[in-house]
């Protein structure tokens, strides 16, 4: 399928390059601390390796005998007949680090070995009586050899030895080899002199589910929490001599949620009873004596993406979760641990974690890589912190085909590297190795307890009593480890939950219940295992955001009268807020305070006056008087909105049709009362005018005296004289 892949990659580089003639900028592939493998060959069935007894025989005990069991199961699309179950070994031995690498690294038929006393050493499946395999049918096998029937050389070393299934995908055809299952088997008689001492760290976590109080968003953890469950083993394994353990607060969380009753949603919204209180309560009471009598740390809270967060410049929300994991009381007292996605960090994500003060962060060697041999993986990191390289490959599987990560595998590896690096350590303090252990399978056997004389258990934290060792400083983290991180779209989606509970604890007048939901959620949907799931990050972004919305868009609401008239300038009319929010015991739960806005396109015209309400409780409704102004006659439509104190819109608007009727009445009377003063005034200064001209019109004309005629003039000659 990886050939499938690249070939089709290239082919549409190259049809790009050609059609459009644009260059082509191909990504580097992910640079992992696993082994590249070579193709297997052609087989029809897959053969299981679950078991090894014993994982260390004796050179100097020959009749010994060593048992493989296991499980074959027919992959092809045809019947398998005349199957049987064969011991095969290879007669090279491997001696060094080079040589474990070359083995994990070939294909099944590399080398060909030989099967065990020329093949006559095998066991008739399923049965004497029955050996056919139906398409995806399976079934178990058990075969057992001496030393000396194995017939390996007499050097000390790890063998690769297994299985051939033999058998026929014709009925009438021969028989030829159909599957093949190898694991290492180291065969010594002589103990190496140093030895190494080996620090195991189990990962406790899981992806979340809680989404708020008392709700999931599946019900995965019921299956984890098991007798054989996952996250049961992970704790069986944690318990073992020698080993730490890491835990998420937030998992610690959802298990009492569990306990205390919760329902789990489905996708149309409805909910049904969890199921799985009994297994978390047993699971609690282990997990309480493990935290009483074994070496913990915590986690952050939720375990997030610490180097999404940190190239996401968010690393405010990588404090919160560290603030929150710390008040979880059953892990409270336990020191903090970071370790980043697949142990992969640069120098900014470290040095950001490095204020968080943990006891220790953890990173890969692929990540820390060290230009002289140290032989301790504790580390001096940035601002006084401590640094601890673990080996990536240390918990990895055997060598192929698949499956290669059983425990009996897992187990069988790590005897074998840790042999090797005992046998070429220099003399003097043993070598530190540090694994992390995440998978079940992961897990050296059942109980995690591997005893063999070249290896010493250590606890973190007895490993951190060591002085931390200098060195470079330099980290290495490829562009496909940064690839791997959160997506764009996925902390888009935590920052929009984010100012979703923002805007809800601004609406409450006591936040305390936004605030808890928020603390719940937020962590979570930043959480390290929504790397590569992205549908399962969406389906949980999306039940969160749909909660919200319920609450902010749906449970508080305006109520309005959708027509309203006013009779003048000024006016009123009514509005309700109503608060659908479930109320408690206390008061103060889910009571809000909003604010009321009114928007229009024709402001000029007619305005209504924001209105501040101080209260609101839960299940209550409030009506208000809304102030109009109208400056003319006519209708305006305006729409009503909810917002927060802050001024964030809530609920949905509502439109309103305000309708002045009498808005110009006084301005109208104010200009006819004008117009009459001055129509009076001029009708008064007419009168008056008129009066005044009649009053000229009916005076006397003055008299016409006249003057008597000289006396000279008279005829008689004579004057006359006027006394006045």
């Amino acid at each position: 399928m990886g050939k499938q892949v690249r070939a089709v990659r290239a082919l549409l580089a190259t049809l790009l390059v050609t059609v459009i003639g644009l260059p082509v900028l191909v990504a580097a592939p992910l640079l992992t601390a696993t082994t590249a493998h070579a193709a297997e060959p052609e087989a029809w069935a897959r053969v299981s390796i679950d078991q090894v007894s014993p994982a260390l025989p004796s050179r100097d005990q020959p009749d010994e005998k060593v048992t493989l069991s296991g499980r074959v199961t027919n992959t092809s699309d045809v019947e398998l007949s005349n199957l049987q179950v064969a011991f095969w070994r290879s007669l090279d031995p491997i001696e060094t680090a080079e040589g474990m690498t070359a083995a994990l690294a070939s294909a099944a038929n590399d080398p060909l070995g030989a099967r065990a006393l020329g093949g006559s050493l095998f066991v008739n499946v399923p049965s004497e009586d029955d050996r056919t395999l139906e398409p995806d049918e399976s079934t178990s096998f058990t075969i057992t050899a001496t030393l000396a029937q194995l017939e390996l050389p007499d050097i000390d070393g790890i063998y690769l030895i297994g299985v051939h299934l033999r058998g026929r995908t014709d009925s009438v055809g021969p028989d030829i080899t159909v599957g093949r299952g190898r694991t290492f088997l180291p065969v010594v008689s002589e103990t190496p002199k140093e030895k190494v001492r080996q620090t195991s760290v189990v990962v406790l976590s899981s992806r979340p589910s809680l989404v708020r109080t008392g709700y999931f968003a599946d019900d995965h953890l019921v299956d984890e929490l098991s007798g054989d469950g996952r996250l049961t083993r992970l704790l069986e394994a944690a318990g073992a001599q020698g080993t730490s353990f890491a835990i998420d607060p937030a998992l610690v969380q959802e298990v009492q949620a569990m306990v205390a009753g919760y329902r789990v949603l489905s996708d149309d919204g409805t909910s049904r009873e969890g199921t799985g209180a009994a297994a978390a309560q047993t699971w609690l009471s282990r997990l309480a004596g493990l935290i009483t009598s074994g070496d913990g740390y915590r986690l952050p809270y939720g375990n997030p993406d610490v180097t999404a967060l940190v190239h996401d410049g968010d690393t405010g929300r990588l404090r919160e979760a560290v603030r929150i994991g710390a008040q979880v009381p059953a892990t409270a007292g336990l020191r903090l641990l970071v370790l980043p996605g697949n142990g992969t960090a640069d120098e900014e994500t470290v040095q950001a974690v490095a204020a968080l003060d943990p006891a220790v962060i953890l990173l890969s060697d692929a990540t820390i890589r060290t230009a002289t041999a140290i032989d301790s993986p504790v580390l001096r990191g940035p601002a006084g912190s401590t640094l601890v390289r673990y080996t990536a490959g240390a918990s990895g599987g055997g060598p192929g085909p698949a499956p290669r990560s059983t425990p009996a595998k897992v187990q069988q590896r790590m005897l074998a590297d840790t042999w090797i690096a005992a046998r070429s350590a220099p003399e003097g303090s043993p070598a530190g190795r540090v694994r992390v252990v995440t998978d079940p399978n992961q897990t050296a056997g059942r109980d995690n307890e591997v005893a063999a004389p070249w290896l010493a258990g250590a606890t973190l934290t007895q490993l951190l009593t060591a002085t931390p060792a200098a060195w470079s400083g330099e980290y290495r983290y490829t562009a496909g480890a940064r690839d791997a991180e959160l997506t764009a779209a996925q902390l888009a989606a935590a920052r929009g939950l984010s100012e979703q509970f923002g805007t809800y604890t601004d609406l409450l007048v006591e936040p305390r219940v936004a605030q808890a939901d928020a603390a719940i959620a937020l962590p979570r949907s930043v959480s390290l295992s929504w790397r590569d799931d992205e549908t399962r990050s969406q389906r949980y972004t999306s039940t969160v955001e749909d909660y919200l919305d319920d609450v902010l868009y749906e449970r508080i609401s305006l109520g309005v009268i959708p027509r309203v008239s006013t009779t003048g300038r000024l006016g009123t009319f009514p509005i309700t807020v109503r608060n659908d929010l479930p109320a408690g015991a206390d008061p103060d739960t889910n009571a809000i305070k909003v604010r009321i806005v009114f928007g229009s396109s024709a402001s000029q015209r007619l305005t209504v006056a924001p209105i501040d309400i101080a209260r609101v409780d839960a299940g209550q409704t409030v009506t208000v008087d809304a102030q109009v102004q109208a400056e003319t006659n006519g209708s305006v439509r305006v729409r009503a909105q909810l917002q927060s104190p802050d001024g964030i819109s809530v609920g949905r608007s509502k439109p309103v049709e305000v309708t002045a009727t009498q808005a110009g009445t006084i301005g109208w009377l104010i200009a006819i009362a004008a117009g009459i003063v001055l129509v009076g005034t001029t009708v008064l200064r007419i009168r008056q005018v008129g009066r005044e001209r009649a009053a000229e019109e009916h005076e006397p004309e003055p008299l016409a005296v006249s003057r008597p005629p000289d006396r000279a003039d008279a005829p008689d000659g004579s004057k006359d004289t006027l006394d006045v």
